[in-house]
């Protein structure tokens, strides 16, 4: 078991001048040991004995725990790493590219593999995501769900005819946090209509495009106290929010005329769509 580690997230600091310590259980007791590099120090975690080799690891094993963890192996974080396994699954002539379940890795190899996204990482298996024991809080999910699932009260909205025509027995959870790690289970994939789910995202890629300063011009970013679809203005003549239906007519407006305005609406709703899918 690992002690905790010092915090990578200083660039400034080269990783030659940390030690990481590490307490490492070989069924035997307890042996303290520090290395200069946290790769390294991963190295010698997931190092087993019984795969025949005594420098290697099982990829499986590390790809488990980083999953454990929340992270999963489409995270784009993870690109370059998964990229790395790709090339050295095909060095070695396998044909399944997705599948690394049986890959050996040794020293220098592992190293070389992870190093680019080795700050994610780290952060991952030294606990150091917003919800810790991901595996816990999934199970506290899992109880929560299969409570809620069978409540089958209630209808489906008929004020809005794709809402109307919806399986009422669909129930999903997606949850991702804000370090992105994902949780996901019942009817997750069953395309639905996001309807004001599209607010929040629209404003993000308003200001992720326009700019905090340009978007805040045209909408503000307090409570209106009044109901969602209450058409009021603020003292400055401008929606309250950008998820009051006011704002967020708003919002849209400066996606379709200020950001890209050579696109037709056509490519605009299909940069829209991509932005929201990726």
């Amino acid at each position: 078991m690992c002690s905790p580690l010092p915090d990578m997230s200083d660039n400034s600091t080269s990783q030659s001048q940390y030690q990481y310590n590490v307490f490492l259980d070989d069924g035997y007791g307890k042996q303290h040991a520090n290395f200069n590099t946290i790769e390294d120090m991963l190295f010698e975690v997931f190092r087993n004995e019984e795969n025949g080799s005594i420098d290697s690891i099982s990829i499986s094993e590390f790809l488990k725990a980083l999953e454990n963890t929340g992270l999963r192996r489409t995270d784009p974080r993870l690109k370059d790493m998964i990229q790395n396994l790709e090339k050295h699954q095909r060095r070695l002539g396998q044909s399944n590219r997705s599948n690394f379940e049986e890959i050996l890795l040794g020293r220098k190899e592992f190293k070389h593999i992870i190093y680019k996204n080795i700050v994610l990482i780290s952060r991952a298996l030294r606990h150091q995501f917003i919800i810790p024991d991901w595996l816990a809080f999934t199970k506290k999910i899992d109880d929560i769900y299969e409570t809620v699932e069978k409540n089958k009260n209630g209808k489906v909205a008929d004020y809005i005819s794709l809402l109307a025509r919806e399986d009422p027995e669909m129930f999903g959870i997606s949850i991702c946090t804000v370090d992105g790690q994902r949780y996901s289970l019942g009817n997750c994939t069953h395309p639905f209509t996001m309807q004001s789910c599209c607010k929040p995202l629209n404003y993000g890629i308003a200001l992720n495009e326009l700019g905090q300063e340009t978007v805040h011009q045209y909408v503000g970013v307090e409570p209106s106290g009044q109901k969602s679809n209450d058409l009021e203005l603020d003292t400055n003549n401008r929606p309250h929010n950008p998820f009051v239906n006011s704002g967020a007519i708003v919002i849209n407006s400066l996606l379709q005329t200020l950001v890209k305005p050579e696109m037709s609406f056509a490519e605009k709703f299909d940069f829209i769509s991509t932005y929201l899918k990726v």
